[in-house]
C-alpha cells in the first residue's frame, strides 16, 4: 500500500533542502559566477518534494495514465518516463524549468537575481503541480510576444511565441483563460486606466458571477476541444468552501497575502511612486498581463467571500503571477531598485509559510 502522506525524514530532508537552496540563492545575488548548478538543484528539489500534497497523489496516478487522461500529453510523458514516477517528475519539472530558464534569456535578466527571487518567493509553489509546466510555455510565448518590436515585426518570433501560449492549454486547460489575455501585449495602458479597473472590481464580480453559474448549467462552452475546461469549471462552480484548522489557515493566507505583497511593491514603483520607475517596453508588457491576472485572482477571491464558496478558482489563478512576478522583481533587484535584504521582506510571507507548513507537518508527526 503506498503511502498518501510523506514521512518524518521526507519532510526533514524538504526542509533542509529549501532552505540550502534559501541560502545558496542569498549568496550569489549580484555575483557572475556559472549558475548551471542551482538550476539543477531547483529540479532536483522539484522531483522530491515530498512535502506538496500532490506529490503521492501523482504517483497513485501514474500507472493510470491513458490518452484519455485530461491532458493527454501527460500519457506520454508516463510512456517516455516508463512509467517510473522519478523520472516522470524530472521531465515534467525538468522541461518546466528549461522553459523558465528560456524566459529569463528572452527577458535579458540576471541570473542570481532571478534565482533569488524564484527560490523565495515562488519554487515551493511551482514545485507543488504539472500546472507549473503550463505556467513557463504560457510566459515563454508571452515574453516572446512582448521582446517582438513593432517596427520589425518578426513572423518566425511570432509563430513561436504562439506555439507555447497554446501548447500551455495542453499542459493544463485551467490557462484557457489566461491565453484569452495575451493580446493585451500590444496594447498600452497608462495609470488611469489601472485604477479605473480596480475601481470596477465589483462589476466584474457580477459578471463572473453570471459566468459561472453558466457553468454550474453546462452552458460555458460548446464543442468537444473545450469539453474538458467547460467540466473543471462546471466542477469548481458547484464546489463549497471548505473549512480547515486554524494552522492550515493560516499558511493558506500567509501564502496568498505573500504572492500580493510584491506585486503591489511593482506596481506602487512603477506606477504610483513619486521616483517611478520605468520598466522597459517588453516588462511593461508583462507587466499588464500579470496585473489582468492578479485581478481576476481578486474577483474570485472575493467571489468566493461573499457566496461562500471555494476559493479555489482564486488561488488558482493567483498562482499563476508566479513567474512574471519573479521576471518583474528579479529586474528591479539587478537595476538596484531594492536591496536582497527589502526583497527578502517583500517574500517573507511567503517564505514563512513554506518553512511553517513543513515544520507544522514534522511536529504533527
Amino acid at each position: 500500500m503506498q503511502l498518501l502522506d510523506a514521512s518524518f525524514g521526507q519532510y526533514l530532508f524538504d526542509l533542509f533542502f529549501y532552505l540550502i537552496l534559501c541560502f545558496i540563492s542569498w549568496r550569489l545575488v549580484g555575483k557572475r559566477d556559472r549558475l548551471t548548478f542551482v538550476w539543477l538543484l531547483i529540479v532536483a528539489f522539484c522531483v522530491l518534494s515530498f512535502f506538496a500534497g500532490d506529490w503521492f497523489h501523482y504517483r497513485s496516478q501514474l500507472p493510470y495514465i491513458d490518452k484519455s487522461y485530461s491532458e493527454p500529453l501527460y500519457y506520454y510523458f508516463a510512456i517516455l518516463s516508463f512509467r517510473n514516477y522519478f523520472l516522470f517528475r524530472f521531465l515534467v519539472w525538468g522541461c518546466a524549468t528549461l522553459l523558465f530558464f528560456y524566459i529569463s534569456k528572452v527577458n535579458d535578466l540576471d541570473q542570481s537575481s532571478l534565482l533569488f527571487v524564484f527560490i523565495l518567493l515562488f519554487l515551493p509553489t511551482f514545485c507543488y503541480a504539472r500546472a507549473s509546466l503550463a505556467m513557463s510555455s504560457y510566459f515563454l510565448g508571452l515574453s516572446l510576444w512582448a521582446n517582438m518590436r513593432q517596427k520589425h515585426f518578426k513572423v518566425s518570433i511570432f509563430i513561436t511565441g504562439s506555439f507555447f501560449i497554446v501548447l500551455s492549454f495542453f499542459f493544463h486547460r485551467s490557462f484557457l483563460p489566461i491565453i484569452a489575455l495575451s493580446p493585451l501585449v500590444f496594447f498600452k495602458f497608462n495609470r488611469g486606466f489601472i485604477v479605473l479597473l480596480i475601481i470596477l472590481i465589483p462589476l466584474f464580480m457580477r459578471a463572473l458571477s453570471m459566468v459561472l453559474n453558466l457553468a454550474a448549467e453546462d452552458s460555458l462552452i460548446d464543442g468537444e476541444e473545450f469539453e474538458a475546461f467547460s467540466a473543471t469549471a462546471q466542477g469548481y462552480a458547484n464546489q463549497t468552501r471548505h473549512v480547515f484548522n486554524w494552522k492550515f489557515t493560516l499558511i493558506s493566507n500567509l501564502k496568498h497575502i505573500g504572492l500580493y505583497i510584491p506585486f503591489i511593491y511593482i506596481l506602487f514603483r512603477t506606477k504610483f511612486s513619486k521616483h517611478r520607475v520605468r520598466l522597459p517596453r517588453y516588462l511593461e508588457k508583462i507587466f499588464i498581463v500579470d496585473f489582468f491576472i492578479y485581478l481576476l485572482a481578486t474577483v474570485f477571491f472575493l467571489l468566493s467571500i461573499s457566496q461562500d464558496s471555494s476559493d479555489v478558482l482564486g488561488y488558482r489563478f493567483l498562482y499563476m503571477t508566479g513567474i512574471p512576478t519573479t521576471v518583474l522583481m528579479a529586474y528591479l533587484l539587478q537595476k538596484h531598485e531594492l536591496t536582497k535584504v527589502k526583497a527578502f521582506l517583500l517574500f517573507f510571507c511567503t517564505w514563512l509559510s513554506t518553512v511553517g507548513l513543513i515544520l507544522g507537518k514534522l511536529l504533527s508527526l
